[in-house]
């Protein structure tokens, strides 16, 4: 009978540090706030809208050629030409 009681005593008390652990690691992921980084051109876009940003865009060089894969002078050579 002694042995059984110290038996459920030790998994008493696993049980409760792996939850008082796993308490802590939550707790830990919900201080840690993560940084992100966000462009300038995307931060305005919920106010300027997706489709009004050719503008920004011919600002930033590679963010135009990301977005029409081509730079911004052969876009406007094309503009120019059609």
């Amino acid at each position: 009978m002694l042995v059984a009681g110290i038996v459920v005593n030790m998994l008493v008390a696993i049980y409760a540090r792996r939850r008082r652990r796993r308490l802590q690691a939550e707790e830990e992921r919900v201080r840690r706030r993560r940084r992100i980084w966000v462009h300038e051109m995307n931060q305005t876009r919920s106010t300027t809208g997706v489709f009004n940003r050719f503008e920004q865009l011919r600002q930033y060089p590679d963010r135009f050629h990301s977005q029409f894969r081509m730079q911004p002078q052969t876009f406007q050579y094309l503009l120019q030409v059609c």
